[in-house]
């Protein structure tokens, strides 16, 4: 007996060893599909506005006068179209991320205060480095230790002495690795977040890759890029204090400021108390700037300690 296929339709199969016949135009649409099924918005606004361009670019160059001139208008329209259109999706973006992390850091502030999870520093050396236009550099080694069961994350605060610029914000940048000790160590945490308070105010939360478990201590490297925050101090030659303050005791800190090559400071300490084991000095480094280094040992909660400065 005769069987019989309802509602399809006999399809040709390859013979073994012989591959379905592929086409450049083929491949090209494939690999087009996959670009706009797993782009972004922006980024396939992008490549249509850069498909226009050419195509703009080709028509005003060998077309007819009156197709040129339609061209370029019409090229031109759709450019500040796609435009306007990229930096709203962009500006939307970046809300949602500036909430987003907000969120982040006011979850984690509620986790340290309602249920205790939190770490507290043991060492801090802190080196400051200023150049000609009032930038600044950080970079900062610190040890911190568990206080809770587990942490999976840990808070460092920094800021602006002065009113500094809103607009500056982004260009603010900063790093965290944990700390090298021979070829070990220099690895970035899972995730770093930051968010602003005021203008010149900045939260930067650390994401461990495991927790931290309780009496147990880990090292990390933080740099960071600060444009225009000394500038009172380089440009308008204003009297400028850097200071520190810790939310639980310090076994040990390390404060130094380095000025710009060619300038000289008077200064002042702060917070250098005659109960506190403490020193401030001031040197010529090797690359002849001069420094102000503080030492201090068993340093109090919430006590402010630091420098103040004075161009000369």
């Amino acid at each position: 007996m005769k069987s019989t296929n309802i509602g399809t339709h006999p399809r040709k199969v390859a013979s073994p060893g012989h591959s379905p016949k592929t086409t450049l135009l083929s491949i090209t649409l494939d690999n087009l599909r996959d670009y706009i099924s797993n782009a972004s918005m922006a980024a396939t606004t992008e490549a249509v506005l850069a498909v226009l361009a050419f195509a703009g670019l080709l028509s005003a160059t060998l077309g007819e006068p009156a197709i040129r001139t339609g061209a370029i208008v019409a090229t031109t329209a759709c450019t500040v179209a796609l435009f306007a259109f990229l930096t709203a999706s962009k500006l939307h973006l970046l809300s949602r991320a500036t909430t987003a992390e907000r969120l982040i850091r006011d979850y984690c502030f509620a986790l340290e205060e309602r249920y205790h999870h939190s770490c507290q520093p043991r060492t801090w050396d802190h080196v400051i480095q200023i150049d000609a236009r009032g930038n600044t550099v950080e970079e900062i080694e610190c040890t911190i230790v568990a206080e809770s069961d587990f942490v999976e994350f840990f808070s460092l605060w920094a800021g602006a002495a002065h009113t500094w610029p809103e607009r500056f914000q982004g260009k603010v940048r900063f790093s965290v690795t944990t700390s090298t000790n021979g070829r070990k160590g220099g690895v970035r945490p899972r995730a770093v977040t930051h968010t602003w308070y005021q203008s010149a105010k900045i939260a930067i939360t650390v994401h461990l890759a495991s927790p931290l478990e309780q009496g147990n201590e880990a090292s990390f490297n933080f740099r960071l890029y600060w444009p225009l925050k000394c500038v009172p101090l380089i440009r308008r030659h204003a009297a400028e204090d850097f200071v520190r303050i810790f939310s639980a005791p310090l076994k040990f800190l390390r404060y130094t400021v380095v000025l710009p090559q060619g300038h000289q400071a008077r200064f002042d300490s702060i917070g250098l108390d005659d109960d506190l084991d403490c020193d401030l000095q001031t040197s010529v480094n090797e690359n002849g700037q001069t420094q102000f280094t503080l030492t201090a040992s068993d340093v109090p909660a919430d006590h402010r300690i630091g420098m103040r400065l004075d161009l000369i």
